[in-house]
């Protein structure tokens, strides 16, 4: 690749993760003057406006219908397959299995695949954002239960979940033709716009609790997180028929790094959450290196293949 375009790559991965940085950053810097209680923010979000941006974001995109089923199964095959190959490495380390196994599993789809993949690639991927990200939920909060409690929470999913019923309903409008219109989907609309500036500025407010004996406890799961999500986009890469461009939006998700979720579970099972909460944070810190270089990558490509 030539320095011209080698310039050219580095600008559109930094100007697409500049917005990202910048409210998260925001985020850090309010936390650190006054310190706030996110949690009701998160829980509004998670129950109102996320639920919203998944419903506006299903109920209108144009779907090529065959190509959906193949996106579930590129992100299921990265998520499950980042637990297989996390399981014997727990074995060999001696850590715990409950402990370092899901936070691998289930990424930050929310706080950063959501936001990420429309900015680097364009609107017309948010489609493809939400259905992976309905993918990690939807396997969080079955099989993460499973191996956190040792129980299969299907109720809670269809009773429970605003976020997985958003995506039925957003599908069910997709398909009847019955999509919000008119003042109806403004409103709609204004509430979606809302759930990703908030889910940053939280993430930012999160990153605050950051030190160097976080950092040094946590380097090694930290850092094979997005390792194994990327290996087992590798693996897939050549074994699900996508277009190119959809595989390499796909890149994104594969490197995300834990979910902030995976600590408020470890927190309600008593699954040591400090330890749980010190590789979510510090895989976090990282990915605002790890991401944009993945970015570069995936921009050189794409720019090399037209």
């Amino acid at each position: 690749m030539d320095n011209s375009l080698l310039w050219q790559v580095s600008v559109q991965a930094l100007f697409t993760f500049f917005p990202v940085f910048l409210l998260a950053a925001i985020g850090y810097a309010y936390a650190r003057a006054r310190p706030p209680d996110t949690a009701p923010i998160n829980a509004i979000n998670l129950n109102v406006f996320l639920p919203l941006l998944i419903f506006d974001a299903l109920a209108h995109a144009e779907f090529n219908w065959g190509q959906v089923g193949w996106e579930i199964a590129y992100g299921a095959g990265i998520v499950l397959g980042s637990g297989l190959l996390t399981y014997p490495l727990c074995r060999l380390a001696g850590w715990s299995v409950r402990e370092i196994v899901p936070p691998m599993m289930f990424t930050n789809y929310g706080n950063l695949g959501l936001p990420l993949i429309p900015l680097a690639f364009g609107g017309e991927y948010l489609s493809l954002a939400v259905i992976l990200f309905i993918v990690g939920n939807t396997l969080h909060v079955t099989l993460g239960f499973k191996i956190y409690d040792g129980r299969l929470s299907w109720r809670e999913l269809f009773t429970g979940n605003a976020m997985f019923i958003a995506g039925v309903a957003g599908i069910t409008a997709n398909l009847s033709g019955l999509a919000p219109a008119g003042a109806l989907q403004t409103g709609v609309n204004m509430g979606a716009q809302a759930a990703i500036p908030l889910m940053l500025f939280c993430l930012g407010v999160r990153l605050r609790e950051v030190n160097r004996s976080v950092i040094r406890q946590s380097i090694v799961p930290a850092l094979w997180c997005p390792a194994s999500g990327l290996i087992m986009y590798l693996l897939l890469w050549h074994i699900i028929p996508l277009p190119t461009d959809s595989k390499l939006a796909i890149a994104v998700f594969a490197v995300l790094p834990p979910a902030l979720l995976n600590y408020m579970f470890a927190e309600r099972f008593n699954i040591n959450p400090p330890r749980v909460a010190s590789i979510v944070i510090t895989s976090n810190l990282f990915s605002v290196i790890i991401i944009p270089l993945v970015l570069l990558v995936v921009f050189a490509i794409a720019h090399e293949s037209t």
